[in-house]
């Protein structure tokens, strides 16, 4: 029997539980608190049990998350087709971790950190998204927060320190939410944006970028936003790495890009005690 069960109602399942009279229960409460839970619960009276179904995971990103695939890019309407789930990095790391995880899926292609895009759209804005994402997703054990490229374009002209401060904002206001576990804030894995460089300049998409200027910043972008992780207590996973970007644009992952990223992330998340 799955229970949704809230902090309102612990102490009533604690009750129930030990008036089974089975003395072998366990009990894993502890997880419990501002937020609520899924619990597996065994028969309330004979034997036993409860158990956390799932630790879950948010990704908060861009198109790299969302899962564009470059090889539909249709210029004419500025729209490119999801990958499927056998192929995109979210789903791929689902699998491989199993059904004790939750991968939460909250990509948006042209989201920025904290900046309304004039030209798109102004539901873009990173920032003005995050906390009512994070409360409607709570509680959540771990957000991997991947997102700068769209900082690039031209027409924003944020400097590399910029897009690091913008990233800082998003998560300093992640680590002082609570809507992690037993109301504290997530654990958080900060990913750096792919660097782009000299390819950009046969993208498709290149007019979007100031290239040598966008060339010059994502040389030094990884390292401020690594600083950022290191300053806030946060893991930090440098995207390049780890990926294969596609020859039609130089900025999103192919296939193959999204299974090295998936193989890693799960080693990573493996070796985080959430």
């Amino acid at each position: 029997m799955i229970l949704h069960i809230s902090k309102y109602c612990a102490d009533m399942v604690d009750y129930l539980l030990c008036g089974s009279g089975d003395t072998s229960v366990k009990f894993y409460i502890s997880r419990l608190g501002v937020g609520e839970k899924f619990i597996k619960l065994g028969t309330l009276f004979g034997k036993a049990s409860m158990e956390v179904i799932m630790k879950r995971i948010l990704c908060f990103g861009d198109s790299n998350t969302w899962g564009s695939d470059p090889t539909t890019f249709n210029q004419d309407y500025d729209y490119f087709v999801r990958y499927d789930e056998n192929t995109r990095w979210t789903a791929l790391l689902q699998k491989k971790l199993g059904s004790d995880y939750c991968i939460i899926e909250e990509g948006l292609g042209g989201r920025t950190t904290v900046l309304d895009d004039p030209i798109t759209s102004q539901q873009l804005n990173g920032k003005k998204y995050l906390m009512p994402c994070l409360g409607s997703h709570a509680p959540i054990d771990l957000v991997i927060l991947m997102l700068g490229t769209n900082d690039l374009k031209s027409y924003f002209s944020m400097t590399a320190y910029s897009i690091s401060m913008g990233i800082d904002l998003l998560v300093k206001m992640i680590k002082s939410s609570n809507y992690g576990i037993s109301g504290k804030s997530p654990d958080m894995l900060i990913i750096s944006p792919v660097t782009l460089d000299e390819r950009l300049n046969d993208s498709c998409l290149k007019d979007l970028f100031d290239v040598p200027y966008t060339i010059e910043r994502c040389k030094i972008l990884p390292e401020l936003i690594e600083n950022v992780a290191k300053d806030n207590g946060c893991k930090f996973l440098k995207c390049d790495d780890y990926i294969e970007l596609s020859t039609i644009d130089y900025i999103h992952f192919t296939k193959t890009g999204h299974a090295k990223l998936a193989e890693q992330l799960y080693k990573t998340i493996s070796s985080i005690k959430l």
